[in-house]
């Protein structure tokens, strides 16, 4: 048999692996660690321990004058051939300069960093989503609740009218009238409500401005510009500007279509007034 130069000085037999050597051989009793150097292959043995079963493929040689020793992997798993070429593909490593001990760190690195980039990239999309599912009307109701009560010398602060007109033209409807049996109507910039604010877009405000402007155009005005501000305040917004990257409000086509308003000529004049009480106060339900 072979023989095999060990650290201080130890010498140990090589011998040619085989199933049957590999399954008798043991650590004795009066030792911690045994092996079983293989002939065909240098550095390659098998590695038992005191007080366990366990046997495993293990790679020994020299780099850069220091004993470098690296565990192939278990016996039960590794056939003898497979063993051997992993052997020989360490020693080449070795003799290329390369230590596999350290190639072995920087690829479990390069998984971990991998998965990591993994594991941020779907915490990125999952909180993208989630801000994208941001509606239109929990954004208005931030927006309004930021100046509802106007302080004295407060920058942009509302007055209570200003407020309550932001409040009333998203009122959903649907509320049944105390005089009438009529269920009240959804106000001009309800439809927005539970659509998600990155949607709001040019496109979307002219489609709502077509469907306003014949029906309440008076009304619909004044919604476009408060929605105008909103989508400003919006693009300003720490967290919101990533959903608002324009002012879909600011919007030629759909200002034309909602149109000016018009000349009032339905006011009563002066010198009318005396007639419209005396025929007023002939009207006998109050």
């Amino acid at each position: 048999m072979d023989r095999v130069k060990l650290t201080a000085g130890r010498v140990a037999e090589k011998v040619k692996l085989t199933a049957g050597r590999i399954a008798e051989f043991v650590c004795p009793e009066d030792k911690g660690q045994a092996f079983l150097w293989c002939a065909d292959v240098k550095g390659l043995a098998i590695r038992a321990t005191k007080g366990s079963n366990r046997k495993r493929f293990v790679f020994e040689s020299k780099f850069k004058g220091t004993t470098m020793r690296k565990t192939i992997g278990e016996v039960t798993v590794w056939s003898i051939g497979d063993a051997q070429a992993e052997a020989r593909r360490l020693q080449v490593e070795l003799d290329r300069g390369n230590d596999p001990r350290q190639q072995e760190r920087d690829k479990q690195n390069a998984e971990l960093a991998r998965l990591e980039a993994v594991k941020q990239a779907a915490t990125s999309r999952q909180l993208q989503d989630k801000l994208e599912a941001v509606t239109f009307g929990k954004a208005w109701t931030e927006y309004i609740a930021e100046r509802k009560v106007a302080k004295e010398g407060k920058e942009n602060s509302w007055s209570s009218r200003h407020y309550n007109d932001h409040v009333k033209l998203v009122h959903l409807g649907g509320i049944k009238r105390q005089r009438s049996e009529k269920l009240t109507e959804a106000a001009p910039l309800a439809s927005f409500w539970s659509e998600r604010l990155v949607d709001i877009t040019s496109d979307r405000v002219k489609e709502w401005a077509d469907v306003e402007a014949s029906r309440r155009p008076t009304q619909a005005r004044l919604a476009f510009r408060l929605l105008r501000a909103f989508l400003s305040w919006c693009i300003k917004h720490k967290t919101y500007k990533h959903l608002v990257t324009e002012n879909g409000a600011k919007n030629d086509m759909a200002r034309k279509r909602l149109g000016k308003p018009q000349k009032k000529d339905d006011a009563l004049q002066r010198e009318q007034l005396v007639a419209w009480f005396a025929a007023v106060k002939q009207i006998n339900n109050p």
